[in-house]
Parts: C-alpha cells; structure tokens; sequence
C-alpha cells in the first residue's frame, strides 16, 4: 500500500502540483518583481529602509535609459514612433478607448520581452506604494487625514480593503519594509494547498483499509469478548494516528525538497508583507520562512483530521468497496473544500468566499482545524470506548 501511495503522490506532483513550481514567476512582469527583489536581498537585506529606498531613484533612471536604447534598434517601435519611454507613456495615455488594440498587443508583448520595460514597471509600483505608505503614515501620525484614504485597497472593496489599509500601516510604523515577489508567493500558497489535498487523500488511503481487513478476517468478534483485544484496538487506533502523522511529515518534506531547489527559501528571512502587494496581506507579522512552517503544521493537522475520519470510517465498513465509497465523501470536504481553503491564502486578509464581501475574521481557518481536530479526538475516544461496553457487560 505505501508502494501504491508513494506512485499515486509522485503522479499527482507532476501532473498537477509541479506546475506551480515550473512557472514559480510566471511571465516577464513576475520575472522582473523576482529579479528586483534578489538583488535587493543581496543589496539591502530583508528590508527596504527609507534610506536605501532613495538608491531606487538611480535605477529606475538606469533603467528608463536603457530603454531608450532599446527601442531605438526595435523595428515594432520605430514603426510606432515610440523612440524613448516618456514617449511611450504619452501614447498610452492619449491612446482611444477604441485604440487599435492588436497593434497595441502585438507592441507590448515585444516590448515585454525586449526591453527593461517590466522592470520599470515593477520599479514604479514598488516605489509608488512605499512611498505613499511613508506619506499616509505621516499623516495618520498628524492625525490630517483618515486611514480609509490611504493607498493600497485599488481593486479591494468592503471590510477587506479597510483592514489593508489599516494592516499596512501598522506594517510600516512597525518597520516590516518587505519586498516578498508577489508572483513567488502566489505560486507557493497554490503549492501549499496542492500538498495539503494530496496529504488528506493519501492518509484516506492508508488507513481506510486498517479496520477494514480486521473486519473481514473476523477479528472483531475476537477483539470484542477480550480484554486483551480491546487493548489492541485502542493500539491499533494510536498505531493508525502515529502513521497518519509519519505520513504526513513525509509528504511536507518530500514536497519540501523540490521547493527548496526552487530557491525560494533565500527570501525565508524577508516579512511576508510586501507594500506593493495589496492582495495578499497578512494579519500578523511573520516572514517568509515562518510562514512557510506554518504552512507545514497546518497540512500535518489536515492529515490528522483525515486520519481521525477515515479510522472511524473503517468501523462502519463491512468490506472495501463500502469503505471506500464511504471515504469519497470525507475526501470530497476535506481534501477538495476545506483543506486547500484554510491552507492557500492562510493567515491572509481575505473575504470568507471569493466575492463575498465578508472578511473572515483573523485565524478562522486554524479555528475550524482545531474545532475539527477535537471532533476527531471525540469519536475516536467514542470509538475505543464501543469496544470496552461488552466486555464490561460480560464481567
């Protein structure tokens, strides 16, 4: 059965989780974010401090200049008459709503892949929304302006967008200057809840079979006119949990490896908050690297969930076709709805649903793991206790 596991999980990784990993910065703007932030690491540390941001200055003239240089040997721009940046702007911007939008395409995609253009670009959202933190900052400070003026809720509505923007001040009094890749983070959480459905279903299937094959061998009779047998359900139980957990642990680190690899882990130091990165904000502060092992207890918890579910399944399962069928349920919440739910996006502001305007209040999710975990611990407790009743009876 671990065999059959084992193919089943490398099968799931590569037809579906790897490709987070393979397109970890996912297109040339995600790319520049990416190469921006390495060589701040390098530069700066994990931080952008109000006085290193001000080197930003210099290299976003370095790289408009390059730019320049750029469009000049590039024929789509030079039929275009786009001969600098500033000149490229000012197109875009008296550009008609009913513009010629294939031309356009077709000259921003060249562009995208030509030139330092998403460099620039990135530069000019980054040291946009740091400064305009600083700026708003100041002013709540000053008690001029309110917090629902300041900047970063663009495309947020509702709860959602007020708690950003309370979030991120916070954020900079408290000096977490992070500059986390959003592209990088995005991929990684899609990964997370990847790992945390594939941890749910591969626990259903190791344990579901347990009490299932004592049933059919006729071992439950046994085990129910002894004591001794009783024990060994109770063992069997806590045997069931400790594989589950084992497991579980094994798919964190297997899947762990390959993300290593990625090189993502050279950004564990950096906050997990980034200025320019509206979406996907935390509530508490933490870095990359904490975030990413809270990420790990999170899917170890899920399979415990899984296994408390699927040991008390077993029970109620005369053979394994019935034992199974009754596991597709339990998977179909766990490892399709809840799971991935509390895992990709977690301890992030966020809407309950997508849409729903309704912010989830800070840690629901690990609220509804440990409400499920207690539900576990309580039906196997139910269940060890079943096999004691007629043995008792019986004295």
């Amino acid at each position: 059965m671990v065999v059959v596991i084992a193919a089943l999980g490398l099968a799931y990784w590569v037809t579906v989780a790897s490709f987070d990993l393979r397109h970890l910065n996912n297109g040339p703007y995600f790319q520049a974010d990416a190469a921006l932030a390495e060589g701040w690491l390098k530069e700066f540390g994990p931080t952008m401090e109000p006085e290193e941001r001000a080197q930003l200055d210099v290299r976003l003239a370095r790289e408009i200049a390059a730019f320049d240089d750029q469009v000049a040997d590039l024929p789509e721009a030079v039929e275009a008459d786009i001969g600098s940046y500033a000149a490229y702007r000012a197109a875009l911007s008296e550009r008609p709503s009913e513009g010629d939008f294939p031309r356009d395409a077709d000259l921003a995609k060249v562009l995208a892949s030509e030139t330092s253009y998403p460099t620039i670009q990135q530069l000019e959202l980054f040291m946009e929304s740091y400064d305009m933190t600083e700026e708003a900052a100041a002013a709540r400070a000053a008690e001029a302006s309110d917090v629902a003026d300041a900047p970063w809720s663009g495309g947020l509505v509702g709860p959602r967008a007020a708690a950003v923007d309370q979030r991120m001040l916070a954020a900079y009094e408290g000096g977490e200057r992070g500059f986390l890749p959003h592209g990088m983070l995005e991929r990684v959480m899609s990964y997370a809840g990847h790992l945390a459905s594939w941890t749910v279903l591969s626990v259903i299937l190791l344990l579901i079979p347990v009490m299932t094959r004592d049933r059919l061998h006729g071992m439950r009779v046994i085990q129910r006119t002894s004591r001794a047998g009783c024990e060994s359900v109770r063992t069997q139980i806590a045997a069931g949990m400790s594989s589950a957990a084992l497991l579980a642990l094994a798919n964190v680190a297997a899947w762990g490896i390959p993300l290593a690899l990625s090189g993502t882990l050279a950004f564990a130091s950096c906050p997990l908050l980034n200025y320019a990165n509206h979406f996907y904000v935390p509530w508490l502060s933490v870095t990359y690297g904490q975030y990413l092992l809270a990420l790990a207890v999170l899917t170890v918890a899920w399979g415990l969930v899984a296994a408390a579910g699927a040991l008390f399944l077993s029970q109620l399962s005369d053979n394994y076709v019935s034992a199974l069928l009754k596991a597709l349920p339990l998977f179909a919440v766990l490892g399709m709805v809840l799971a991935p739910w509390a895992t990709e996006e977690a301890l992030m502001i966020r809407d309950v649903a997508p849409g729903s305007s309704v912010l989830m209040p800070c840690g629901m999710e690990v609220a509804v793991l440990v409400v499920l975990l207690a539900i576990g611990a309580v039906l196997l407790v139910r269940l060890a206790r079943s096999w004691e009743a007629p043995t008792r009876e019986g004295r």
